[in-house]
């Protein structure tokens, strides 16, 4: 008989932002084997802006959409959710559930749906919700932050979800100790199931290596300066220095972020071009990737590894990451032969002058580069949910 899975997943595909990459990843390779029968609970398409509607479907995922005029609503949305999951409990009649969290109003009906129907729930963390590092900076930033979210009851809501779940899915080690110090909870109910690049479409890529002849070609792919707009500015002043050997064009794939256009558009260096390409295709994307000569990654978070060093793994160019607090990331961009870490603008650029002197081409020799697939990390989860299903509780 077919195990079935409930899925709850806000963003999946056909909606193509990063957000939805992990699980519509998990889902497409859980679909592949006949003894699992899979619904998935998702934001209707006219919830996301029309150019990041672009991935495709799988036929063989049933869907449920979810419907809401005021989708910046986060009550209206977690109420929404809530009747929905207890819902298609009741009517699908699950052997699983699996929650993506971010965002975090799918947390809500946890403890009631547990209480009710004693169904075993995967809760997964894509990033910390409450407690994340990220949350906001300085004494006054973090007591209002404390007290709107306690007196909404989210502490609460969030004690709760991860008290009721069977098994906890987070991204890092260190996500994981965090977990377990503030909400007390056991080692080994948390699993860490790290990201990874689509390795059946790095395969299908295959470009053709290019030579930058007119300019040494940085390339960034997604966020900017959102996580970090100190470290942004960290480089773009090391871009002035280099420029005066170097011509140097920078490609930011992704949304366009004010502060950074503001930067550049004041820039009168004739050395130094800048580009945006708006939101890609996430394989449009890897190929601006291929055609450049060095991967940026702008980050400030000391506990996960994000989405795109994987990617940028998979193209395998020289990576330079530049974070104040440069953390797990940190640790594993340095583990690689021309992975590079900047915490300043002098050591911004020494690195470049490095990687442009002596002409560095790749990342490093990735012989084992599948260790970092989603699929390899997709054999991971399904492990977790076979464990799950043969356990008596």
């Amino acid at each position: 008989m077919k195990k079935k899975i409930l899925v709850i997943s806000p963003a999946f595909p056909p909606y193509s932002g990063v957000g939805s990459k992990r699980m519509g990843s998990l889902i497409n390779y859980i679909s592949n084997f006949d003894n699992f029968s899979l619904l998935v609970i998702k934001n209707n398409n006219d919830m996301w802006s029309s150019n990041l509607v672009l991935d495709k479907v799988n036929p063989k995922i049933p869907t449920i959409d979810i419907r809401c005029n005021n989708p910046n609503s986060f009550f209206k949305m977690q109420k929404l959710y809530s009747r929905f999951i207890y819902e298609q409990t009741l009517l699908f009649k699950p052997d699983i559930i699996i929650i993506s969290s971010g965002p975090f109003y799918t947390l809500k009906p946890i403890k009631k749906i547990r209480r009710d129907f004693k169904i075993k729930i995967i809760l997964e963390f894509r990033d910390l919700w409450l407690i994340n590092p990220r949350k906001p900076k300085g004494i006054v930033g973090k007591l209002k932050f404390f007290l709107l979210n306690f007196f909404q009851g989210n502490y609460l809501t969030e004690f709760k979800a991860i008290n009721n779940s069977s098994k906890i899915i987070v991204t890092s080690s260190r996500d994981k100790e965090i977990l377990m110090r503030k909400y007390f909870v056991k080692y080994e109910k948390i699993s860490i199931i790290k990201n990874g690049f689509d390795r059946v479409l790095s395969k299908k890529l295959l470009p053709k290596r290019e030579e930058n002849l007119n300019a040494f070609k940085i390339c960034l792919f997604g966020k900017f300066s959102y996580y970090s707009k100190a470290s942004t500015l960290i480089f773009y002043n090391a871009l002035n220095y280099l420029s005066l050997k170097t011509k140097i064009q920078v490609v930011h794939i992704g949304e366009k972020e004010p502060f950074v256009e503001n930067l550049f558009n004041k820039n009168i260096n004739e050395n130094i071009s800048y580009y945006n390409t708006g939101f890609l295709k996430y394989e449009d994307g890897l190929l601006k990737c291929y055609k450049s000569d060095l991967l940026l990654l702008i980050e400030d978070s000391p506990t996960g590894f994000g989405t795109k060093i994987f990617d940028y793994i998979m193209v395998n160019k020289p990576v330079l990451l530049i974070a104040r607090n440069p953390g797990l990331l940190g640790e594993l961009i340095s583990s690689f032969k021309n992975g590079f870490v900047s915490t300043s603008e002098l050591e911004t650029k020494k690195i470049i002058e490095y990687i442009i002197l002596n002409n560095l081409q790749c990342l490093d020799n990735l012989d084992n580069i599948d260790k970092f697939s989603r699929e390899r990390q997709n054999q991971k989860y399904l492990e977790i949910i076979n464990e799950l299903l043969r356990r008596k509780e």
